[in-house]
């Protein structure tokens, strides 16, 4: 008898000591997957200080129409991973990024493309022009985005792009790897991580992004930067 209970107090701790270390590794990764995201809007802030007050383009279209979109962006890239590699001309061309700049859950995963922005994170496409022909860009100003504090600029996603459309898909398909639906990853347990304009970094749930849809819906601050 006094063994079994001895066992049973060791079960027991080994449980507690288990779940204790999956709650401290979400932790981790959710502040990983933030100060990436953070990184990536300092990217976009240094890009737009150089190109006369414009942030990195959704797209781009060179005066032949070949399109360069913003995880291939070799300035944009150059700013977010410190290698200034990346604009010489003569280097092998390559979007894929070190993991240490990726979100550790997707790089566990190793679903399709994860070493790559677009399985990771997210730019905002809410209220973007339209690629309009030969050497064209879309996207914003500085001026143009009115309320830096609360418009998302990157979250985490699993398309390059994220779309109104794909707010919510997450609950019915938590699937990691790359998608072409504009989906946004609630990945660390239940939640997504989020960058704005300014600079600064939270978290959203659905929840949160049902209460948006309440007063406002694809005119909510959150996902328009020129809202008036």
């Amino acid at each position: 008898m006094e063994l079994l209970v001895v066992i049973l107090i060791i079960v027991t701790l080994a449980a507690f000591s288990v779940f204790g270390l999956s709650r401290m590794r979400s932790a981790g990764d959710l502040a990983t997957s933030v100060a990436v995201l953070r990184q990536l809007q300092i990217a976009n802030l240094s890009y737009s200080t150089d190109h006369n007050g414009r942030f990195v383009p959704m797209s781009s279209n060179d005066v032949n129409e070949k399109r360069t979109d913003w995880p291939s962006n070799p300035v944009f890239l150059s700013y977010f991973t410190g290698d200034p590699n990346r604009l010489n001309p003569g280097a092998k061309s390559s979007s894929s990024i070190p993991g240490s700049l990726l979100d550790p859950v997707v790089v566990r995963a190793r679903k399709n493309r994860w070493n790559f922005l677009d399985a990771n994170y997210g730019y905002n496409l809410g209220g973007m022009p339209e690629l309009a022909g030969p050497n064209t860009d879309r996207n914003f100003t500085i001026h143009q985005v009115t309320n830096a504090v609360r418009t998302a600029a990157f979250v985490t996603a699993t398309d390059w792009n994220i779309r109104y459309s794909g707010r919510l898909l997450w609950e019915n398909n938590p699937t990691e790897g790359k998608s072409t639906d504009g989906k946004i990853a609630y990945r660390h347990r239940g939640k997504a991580a989020v960058v704005y304009y300014d600079g600064s970094s939270g978290i959203i749930t659905p929840g949160d992004i049902k209460k948006i849809d309440s007063t406002g819906a694809t005119y909510h601050p959150f996902w328009r930067a020129n809202f008036r």
